[in-house]
Formats: structure tokens, C-alpha cells, sequence
């Protein structure tokens, strides 16, 4: 004895019949609309060989019949469609292969008026602009299936969806631009849609039927164009006054990128030819749509190409990442269409447009860690969902966050506005059907769907945006990683010139000194010899400038020798240290002229061979650049200030533009107005790095062709 399911309770519409079959063709599967039609109950076809039914209703054309269902079984053709009479009765029927069941679709050929459509309308949809194209498929399809309303309700990747193009017989029953929340579209409706070319229901009120099946078979019915309108949409077109319904799939890029309904206020059939017209053109138009989708991709990574190229190349040219970001803030945040953005590295913050307060942005950032510790995060709910949770009032409702690095150093955060809407909302209802209004006794449960103002949602974030934060994540990262690779190296090869330098140093200090001490004793004989004052003097400067340099070799020795030079600090007397690099200075630099002043100069808590290598670079400088002014100055001066010992050297030479002074210590870096004044750009790289090592600090006081004034603030020695 055959059982039947009891477990799987399965309703479809009784337009039409479905009939399933075995690989033996044996019923598998039946509508309860068959029993309208033989007067027999569904049950009894269960387990029953088709021929049977087949020879009883359509004998003459049975072969035609199995001869095309064999072709189907053997995947020569996909389905077939076939025009049969039983007695007065013209039926459709559609043939299919589901799994491993045929499907049996019958319904009665209804003929209707033909509406007048040639193939140039077709292509006058095809030709439509992406702005018109939904317009004019609406127009005309409203012309064949002679609906009241037909639109276009094209659906977001957040499930939410808007009525983006209509054509209405009565303009006061419009539904464009309407919006609907996430719920409106289930992933379950949403698979009801994709399961089939169309949806139709002539008559939204008639009962539906059960589909029996036996219980050992798994018969999948999603596929008929028998299977319901999900229910959520049936009530809602009901809502709306509609008797009939049709619905067609719009699929573009894999996805169900939209629906069109077609909404008569009056019971309407339509047939099959019409159907299926309407089918071709909406597959016409996903098409176009899908080209015009693809082709705007394309446009817009073309835009983030060249914008995040030109950024790469700005970020692996300038050492500053923070600084880099906030040049291309505008590109940034108008990709995304952001009504405002904010950059975070390390402490450095930097907002533009509308944006929360840097303390809301800390905020922020440990919130959306706590809710998600992934790179990136979007939420055009956020206000929705968190305000309470940031001190102060957001002026804003939608964020996406993007952050990268260890510790997430860089954060990038892009903020929308709120946009104010009525969004159709539903709950589930119970209702009750009465025989005098609708034909039927029965209690059926459906949705109410009304119309909420909907607040603190800012516009949604698509894969555009998506595309675009990814794509910038992985370019910060790729050169952040360059520039880690590039500064190792960088290292390296410092290390190497440095044990280069060093042999260098330790053979010049040692091969340099024999010569020195053969230029000492010279001039210590010659001195003994002369007798002339000035001729003595000239000799006491060159034996001074000896004992200078060997101080410096056996520094250059020392440092040679222990990898890192190390020293003792003490009170150095300056006055002597400092009137003699004077005199050296203005004799190496041909300068005699110089009204050189001086006020207190105080000793200093250092070692005296960094100390003179410091005063006679700045000092030589000022000298030097100064030579050419028709009264070249010089003032040095010190005072104590706040426990440090501060120096000022005070020069009126040419001056330093303004817009280099930030870059004036880096090496070999040279002020553009030096002319051919002779010089390395080492001088002050070196002064630098020797007060680094007296933990003393030096700034530049300096306007162009009026002077510089340099001050040099040094460690008093703790009591």
C-alpha cells in the first residue's frame, strides 16, 4: 500500500494543474485542481502509471507527449511547451525537468485580445538610457498584460528596497520612490523569485489547493509557476486593491537585483503568450541593466585607480603618512560620497566636512573594536543603534571605519548624513474571509504593511564603497610594508658604510698623526728661531690648529675603537674656547672685517671636544655667511633659564627661507639662497646629532636676507 506524506503539508494555486513524475513515469506528485477536472480525488493518481492518465484525456496525442518527455530526460531539449485538446478544452501544457522528477504543468489556454507589439518596441526598451530604461519597460508591459499598475522595485544588498520606476493608469495611486524595510524582502521570498522565470496569481482571493505526494519522494514544487506569491507581497498587493498579480525576476550579475509587478484592480488573466513576451523583454532589460552595472564599475574603478595611484605614489615619496592622507582627504571621502571623514594616526586626528568631536572619534573607535575587531566595519544605522553609547550628540547616522596596522595606527572613517524617510514596515495579522465578500469561508494569515518615519539611518553602504575601502586597506598596507622593506634595507646599508666609515676614520686618525707631529715639531723648532712678533703669532695659530686637530683624531680614534664614543661631561669654560674659534673663523674665511660683540658667556655642562665641534660649525657659519654684507656682525651671547645654560649666536647674513628651516638639519641639505658660498650641508646634521648625545637642543630664529639668530639651550650639572 502506497502512503502518502504527512508530514510535508504543500499548497499551490488552482489555475492550473502540476503533475510530478518518476524516472518510470509513475505519479509521484499531484495538485488537488485535477479533481476539479476528473471528478476523481488526487490521491487516487498517486504511485499510478501517466499513460493511464494520458490515454483517458489525450489518447490521439500521448506519443507526441512521452516522445518529448524522453527528450527532456535525456537533457536533449530543457523544457517544452505543448498545445493539447481534450474534448472542447485547449490546455497548455509545460514540460520540465526538476531533480530527477518531470514536472506537469497543465493550465487552460485562455485566449485574450492580442495587445499590438512588434519587435521595435522591444528594442525601443533595449535603447532606453540607464535613467529611462525602467520607465519604458514598465510602459509596455503595462500595454500587453493590460494591468492597472505595473513598477519596478529594485532591491539593495542590505535586503531593502525602493520603487525606482512605475507606470500607473491612476497617478494617485502611485507607489514610486516608496521604500521598504529589510523585511519586506526574506531571503526565503528572495529564493521564491530566482526559483522560477515568473509569479502569477489571476485571482490573489481564490483558495489555494494542497499538493500530495508519497512519502518516500522529495518533490521540490518552488519551480512551477503554480508555487504561491510569497505572502508577505500577496497581502500587500491585496492592501493595495489589486485582484491579479504578475511578477518578474530581475536578475543582473547572479543576484536578484529587482522585481517587477504588475497590479490589476480588477480579476485579469493573461496568457501564456503574453507571459511570456513579458519573460523576454525583463530578461532584455536585466541584461541591459547588467551591462550598465558593469559598465559603471568600471567607470568607477577607473576613478579609484588613478586616485589611489596617485596617492601610492605621494605615500612612497613622502616619509609623513599622516600629512600624505590629509593632502588626498577630499578624493577620499568624495569617492564614497561621505558627508564627512576623519583620519587617525597614531594621535594625530584630521576631520573634514560634518564629523564627530576627536573625543567621540576615540569613542567610537573602542565601540566598534568591542562590536567587531575586524579592518572593516559598516553600519548606516549606527546612530540608531549606539548613540547612547557616545557621550554628546552624533551629527551623524551612518559610519563605515576602516583600520590597519599594529595596534590599528591608522584608522580612516568615512560618516553620512541622516535621510529622513517613510518606509513601509509590516506585522503579521490573522484574516478573516467571508462568503458574501469573497466568494470563500476561511481564516488565513496575512501582514498589515503601513508606513513609518524612519530616523537616524543614513544612506546605505554599498559594494562600490565596499570596492573602494578594501582597495585603499590594501594599498596602505602594501606600502607600509614597501616602506618597512625600503628603511631595512636602507639600514643595512648603513651599517655597512657605517664599518666602512669607521675603518676609514680609525686609518685616516692613525696614518694623519705622524704628518701632524712632523708640522708640530716644525713649527716648535721655527719658533724657537723667529724673533718677529707677527711672524710668531701666524706660527702660534698654526701650532693652535695642530693641537685642534689632533684633539679631534684622537676623539675619531676613541669612537673607532668602542663603536660608540663614549665620554665625561664638566664645566667647560667657554670665553677662550669661543674668541679663539672666532679668530680661526675669520681667517679661514678671509672675514677680519666682522664687528664681532660679545656678553656673558657662561660655561657649560659638556665635553669640551663635541662642545668646540658645535660652536665651530655655528659659528663658522655665521662667519661665513656673513662675509658678504657690507658690515658683517656677530653677536654671542648666554644667560641661564630654567636650570638650562643657553647660548645665542646672532648673525645679519643671508638668512634661511622660512619653508626650509623644518628640513635645514637633515644632510646634506643646503638653503636655496646660498648662491656660491662654499659648503657640504653637513655642518648642522652633525650639530644635531652632537646635542642629541649632550641631550641640548637647538633652534632657528631666521628671515632672509636679515640674519639668523641661533639658540643653543644645555643641561646645568645637577647639585
Amino acid at each position: 500500500m502506497l502512503e502518502l506524506t504527512q508530514d510535508r503539508k504543500k499548497l499551490i494555486q488552482s489555475y492550473g494543474t502540476l503533475f510530478c513524475t518518476d524516472a518510470f513515469d509513475h505519479i509521484v506528485g499531484i495538485s488537488g485542481a485535477i479533481e476539479e477536472i476528473t471528478n476523481r480525488p488526487a490521491t487516487d493518481y498517486l504511485g499510478r502509471d501517466i499513460r493511464d492518465f494520458l490515454a483517458n484525456h489525450f489518447n490521439s496525442q500521448s506519443k507526441k507527449i512521452l516522445d518529448t518527455v524522453r527528450e527532456i530526460k535525456y537533457q536533449e531539449i530543457a523544457n517544452k511547451v505543448l498545445e493539447l485538446r481534450d474534448g472542447e478544452e485547449v490546455y497548455i501544457l509545460h514540460l520540465s525537468q526538476v531533480n530527477n522528477h518531470i514536472h506537469w504543468e497543465w493550465e487552460l489556454n485562455t485566449i485574450s485580445k492580442s495587445a499590438i507589439f512588434h519587435m521595435h518596441d522591444i528594442a525601443h526598451v533595449l535603447e532606453s538610457s540607464q535613467k529611462s530604461l525602467w520607465h519604458k519597460l514598465s510602459e509596455n508591459i503595462l500595454q500587453i498584460v493590460g494591468f492597472d499598475r505595473v513598477y519596478v522595485c529594485q532591491i539593495h544588498e542590505n535586503n531593502s528596497s525602493e520603487v525606482i520606476a512605475e507606470h500607473v493608469e491612476d497617478p494617485s495611486k502611485s507607489l514610486l520612490n516608496c521604500r521598504f524595510s529589510a523585511d519586506f524582502f526574506q531571503q526565503e521570498d528572495l529564493d521564491n523569485y530566482l526559483a522560477t522565470s515568473y509569479r502569477y496569481v489571476p485571482d490573489l482571493f481564490a483558495p489555494l489547493v494542497s499538493f500530495h505526494e508519497l512519502e518516500e519522494e522529495q518533490v521540490s514544487v518552488k519551480t512551477s509557476h503554480l508555487y504561491t506569491l510569497p505572502v508577505l507581497h500577496a497581502d500587500f498587493a491585496r492592501s493595495l486593491g489589486a485582484k491579479s498579480i504578475i511578477a518578474f525576476p530581475l536578475i543582473a550579475n547572479g543576484r536578484l537585483w529587482g522585481i517587477l509587478m504588475a497590479h490589476s484592480f480588477t480579476k485579469r488573466t493573461i496568457d501564456l503568450t503574453k507571459r511570456q513576451l513579458c519573460q523576454l523583454l525583463c530578461i532584455y532589460a536585466a541584461k541591459k541593466q547588467e551591462s550598465n552595472i558593469k559598465n559603471n564599475l568600471l567607470e568607477f574603478q577607473e576613478d579609484i585607480h588613478d586616485a589611489l595611484l596617485k596617492l601610492r605614489t605621494d605615500l612612497m615619496a613622502e616619509s609623513d603618512i599622516f600629512t600624505t592622507l590629509v593632502n588626498h582627504l577630499g578624493k577620499i571621502q568624495q569617492i564614497v560620497q561621505a558627508g564627512g571623514i576623519a583620519i587617525c594616526v597614531a594621535d594625530q586626528v584630521h576631520v573634514s566636512g560634518v564629523a564627530p568631536s576627536k573625543q567621540q572619534i576615540y569613542q567610537i573607535e573602542h565601540l566598534i573594536r568591542s562590536i567587531k575587531d575586524k579592518p572593516l566595519f559598516m553600519d548606516s544605522n549606527f546612530r540608531l543603534r549606539y548613540a547612547d553609547m557616545i557621550e554628546g550628540d552624533l551629527n551623524f547616522a551612518g559610519i563605515m571605519a576602516l583600520r590597519l596596522g599594529k595596534e590599528s595606527e591608522i584608522k580612516i572613517m568615512w560618516f553620512r548624513q541622516e535621510e529622513i524617510d517613510l518606509v513601509y514596515q509590516t506585522t503579521p495579522l490573522r484574516q478573516y474571509l467571508y462568503m458574501e465578500e469573497h466568494g470563500v469561508e476561511d481564516t488565513i494569515y496575512t501582514h498589515e504593511t503601513w508606513q513609518r518615519m524612519v530616523l537616524d539611518t543614513a544612506k546605505s553602504w554599498d559594494t562600490n564603497d565596499l570596492y573602494f575601502a578594501q582597495h585603499l586597506r590594501n594599498l596602505l598596507h602594501d606600502t607600509m610594508l614597501a616602506k618597512s622593506e625600503e628603511k631595512d634595507r636602507i639600514n643595512q646599508k648603513l651599517i655597512s658604510l657605517n664599518n666602512e666609515l669607521e675603518m676609514l676614520t680609525f686609518t685616516l686618525s692613525h696614518d694623519l698623526k705622524n704628518p701632524l707631529s712632523v708640522v708640530k715639531l716644525s713649527s716648535q723648532m721655527l719658533t724657537r728661531k723667529l724673533t718677529n712678533n707677527d711672524h710668531k703669532r701666524w706660527i702660534d695659530m698654526l701650532l693652535g690648529g695642530v693641537d685642534d686637530i689632533e684633539n679631534m683624531l684622537n676623539s675619531m680614534l676613541s669612537v673607532g675603537k668602542n663603536k660608540v664614543y663614549l665620554f665625561e661631561n664638566a664645566d667647560i669654560p667657554m670665553t677662550q674656547m669661543i674668541e679663539k674659534i672666532v679668530s680661526h673663523s675669520t681667517l679661514v674665511h678671509n672675514c677680519f672685517h666682522t664687528e664681532i660683540t660679545y656678553g656673558d658667556l657662561l660655561p657649560i655642562w659638556g665635553e669640551r671636544n663635541l662642545l668646540h665641534q658645535v660652536f665651530q660649525n655655528i659659528i663658522g657659519n655665521a662667519i661665513k655667511y656673513s662675509k658678504n654684507q657690507p658690515t658683517p656682525k656677530l653677536h654671542i651671547n648666554s644667560y641661564t633659564l630654567e636650570s638650562k645654560t643657553v647660548y645665542e649666536i646672532q648673525d645679519n647674513g643671508i638668512g634661511i627661507p622660512k619653508s626650509e628651516l623644518e628640513n635645514i638639519f637633515h644632510v646634506f641639505k643646503r638653503s636655496s639662497n646660498v648662491g656660491k658660498i662654499a659648503g657640504t650641508g653637513v655642518g648642522l646634521a652633525l650639530v644635531r646629532r652632537i646635542l642629541d648625545r649632550l641631550q641640548a637642543t637647538i633652534q632657528l630664529h631666521s628671515s632672509e636676507g636679515i640674519g639668523t639668530k641661533v639658540i643653543l639651550s644645555f643641561n646645568t650639572k645637577l647639585p
